[in-house]
């Protein structure tokens, strides 16, 4: 019969080692997060369609007179509609309207409708935010906004939509405003 050898000194700490190595291994595979809500990594982000309505043009001099139905439901002065549709027809939206850069008041929850097409969407926009000679005016749509409004364009789900408008100031604050006051004007200028 052969004769079994007895592990060295050494061996036998090298096992151990390789032991201990695997139960940390173990450990730390283990005590990784645990996420119980189904997560679709590979999910698309559907962005909503928003097209200008009213004013069709992206350039608009502002109206001598308030818009009557904004000034009615007490919402601003100057009227401006959008087309909204979006693929998930179960999601509800947020409309944020946004002034030369900075969320102002008359934001809209858009429901869901059980279709693609949302309909056309009315915010109004105050005469007073509306005051530089010209004024980029935004409706920014999205799923889920960030409460900071520090960050108009940010949503929690990045499925930011935006359709703009160039709009002159009134001839009362800015009487020789013109389109000319509107360096920044082209056709991505919404988009920050």
């Amino acid at each position: 019969m052969s004769e079994r050898k007895k592990p060295s000194r050494a061996a036998i700490a090298v096992s151990k080692s390789g032991v201990r190595l695997g139960a940390l291994s173990l450990g730390a595979l283990l005590s990784s997060c645990l996420v119980t809500n189904q997560v679709d990594f590979d999910q698309p982000i559907i962005v909503s369609t928003v097209r200008r309505e009213s004013p069709a043009t992206e350039f608009s001099p502002l109206p001598v007179e308030p818009d009557e139905w904004c000034e009615r439901e007490g919402r601003g002065d100057f009227l401006f509609e959008v087309a909204v549709s979006d693929l998930n027809i179960e999601e509800e939206l947020q409309l944020r309207p946004v002034v030369n850069k900075v969320v102002v008041k008359g934001g809209e929850i858009i429901e869901p409708t059980g279709r693609e097409s949302r309909g056309i969407i009315p915010f109004c926009v105050r005469r007073s935010d509306l005051r530089q000679p010209c004024n980029l005016v935004e409706a920014v749509v999205a799923s889920r906004f960030f409460l900071d409004t520090s960050r108009p364009y940010e949503a929690r789900d990045d499925d930011v939509a935006i359709a703009h408008w160039w709009v002159i100031g009134s001839a009362e604050d800015n009487p020789s405003a013109s389109f000319f006051d509107c360096p920044d004007a082209r056709p991505d200028a919404g988009v920050p």
